[in-house]
């Protein structure tokens, strides 16, 4: 369980840490992208990505798995 843990910390951190630098590099190139307030977005992308990414995954793989049947 601790590897599981470990493992879904990495990840999480990692896939919102790449959302976060997307957003800061995006407000940098386009200022009026994101407005003033572009850390406080990129902050709360930083901390939902993963669960957003979680569920996308989910849904389609239950796509796939449940398409011809129940879908």
């Amino acid at each position: 369980m601790r590897r599981e843990l470990l493992a879904g910390l990495v990840l999480g951190g990692t896939l919102g840490f790449v959302g976060f630098l997307r957003i800061t590099v995006w407000s940098l190139v386009s200022p009026a992208a994101y407005g003033p307030h572009w850390p406080l977005v990129a902050v709360t992308i930083w901390l939902s990505l993963v669960d957003v990414t979680g569920i996308v995954i989910y849904f389609e793989v239950a796509a796939r798995v449940l398409r011809g049947t129940l879908l």
